[in-house]
C-alpha cells in the first residue's frame, strides 16, 4: 500500500495567498502566481 505525501505550506505561503485573495484577486490568480514562485525557487536551486 503506497503512502499519500501531503505537500506542507509554510506559514509564510500561507500569508501571502490569504493576503493576494484579501486583495480581490481570483483564486486562480492566486493559485497561478504561487505555482510560478514555487517553480522559479525550485528551479533556481538545482
Amino acid at each position: 500500500m503506497s503512502k499519500k505525501i501531503y505537500q506542507r505550506y509554510t506559514p509564510e505561503f500561507k500569508k501571502q495567498a490569504l493576503g493576494l485573495l484579501g486583495l480581490g484577486k481570483p483564486v486562480a490568480d492566486v493559485s497561478q502566481d504561487l505555482y510560478q514562485q514555487a517553480n522559479d525557487v525550485t528551479s533556481s536551486c538545482v
